[in-house]
């Protein structure tokens, strides 16, 4: 898939799920990893990005549209919940349906991993986490 249809297929996505905002996508070669969210922009490297699969490629474009959004996502999903941003925009990758291949794609582990595992129902999730439950299911606390 190139830049473009994998853009189109996660507006798509984001849109039958009720959000409606667009960002803007940018390819830029100075953007310090593959792809990065700022402003209103998805910025890709695309040289870096053209040699993705086409699940990575969703993952990662999925995963910025979800920093993108991140403000509605938390008032849908988080109200009063402590989770991090990055956690939101992974949350957002399963939300659209590619939760197998964010494990796949992220690489990060089993402890993260069991984390990834609670996004396969994402609705479920953003209604019952809380900070202790992610803290404990990543190692972190032990009670």
């Amino acid at each position: 898939m190139t830049t473009g249809q994998v853009f189109e297929r996660i507006r798509t996505l984001s849109s039958e799920l009720g959000f409606k905002d667009t960002p803007h996508l940018e390819m830029d070669d100075l953007v310090s990893d593959v792809a990065g969210q700022e402003h209103g922009n998805i910025r890709i490297r695309e040289r870096e990005y053209g040699k993705l699969s086409d699940a990575e490629k969703c993952v990662i474009m999925a995963h910025e549209w979800g920093h993108y959004a991140e403000k509605q996502i938390r008032e849908r999903f988080f109200d009063g919940v402590e989770i991090s941003d990055e956690m939101i925009s992974d949350w957002y990758v399963a939300y659209l349906g590619f939760c197998s291949e964010l494990k796949a794609a992220r690489g990060y582990g089993a402890e993260y991993n069991k984390i990834v595992d609670l996004f396969e129902d994402p609705r479920a999730f953003g209604k019952r986490i809380s900070t202790w439950e992610l803290r404990k299911l990543a190692g972190l606390t032990e009670t």
